[in-house]
């Protein structure tokens, strides 16, 4: 799968991009702001290889016939958002008084 064609990948940020993902001084930060400074700061290079690898993974255990069960993605997702004191979106809703 090649790379999204740049009105796509617009039209599917700006689909996406409008959900509120924190405030500081009563500024309200949305995906797309998320997505532009991870593009700023040299970051989104390094998602986007991680992606690819994860993919990769994927596609390999696909073509080797494994599969991982859901409990065993969500331990292994769990454990690396607790190693780098991470939260997922839920417990992060959670938190929040309106439950946005």
């Amino acid at each position: 799968m090649g790379p999204i064609p740049g009105e796509a990948r617009r039209s599917r940020l700006a689909s996406n991009g409008d959900r509120p993902v924190f405030e500081v001084a009563n500024r309200t930060y949305d995906w797309s702001d998320v997505v532009l400074a991870a593009i700023l700061w040299a970051s989104w290079q390094t998602l986007a290889g991680e992606t690819r690898e994860g993919l990769a993974c994927v596609l390999w255990l696909d073509q080797l016939g494994l599969e991982l069960s859901a409990d065993e993605v969500q331990a292994e997702a769990k454990a690396f958002r607790s190693e780098r004191n991470l939260y997922s979106a839920d417990e992060l809703s959670d938190g929040l008084p309106d439950g946005r």
